[in-house]
């Protein structure tokens, strides 16, 4: 994504952080919802909230990586 997207480091820190606390979020609240709820319950979970949440992250990540998209179309070539 470095050719498309010029941000700086700390940025990328940033996003790299903000996904393993979402994946460590999402295996917390997954082991709470299978030891908490039935079967089926936790099946809904695993399908439509995890989904859900996936979704709404990557749509929030896409909305703040959008200042730093290279706005001409060009794409620098590496050297």
């Amino acid at each position: 994504m470095g050719a498309q997207i010029e941000a700086p480091i700390r940025v990328w820190n940033w996003l790299n952080v903000s996904w393993v606390g979402f994946f460590t979020f999402l295996g917390v609240a997954n082991l709470y919802v299978a030891q908490s709820f039935s079967e089926e319950t936790w099946v809904k979970f695993k399908l439509f909230g995890v989904m859900g949440l996936m979704f709404v992250f990557m749509i929030g990540q896409g909305l703040f990586l959008t200042k730093y998209l290279d706005k001409t179309g060009h794409h620098k070539e590496e050297e």
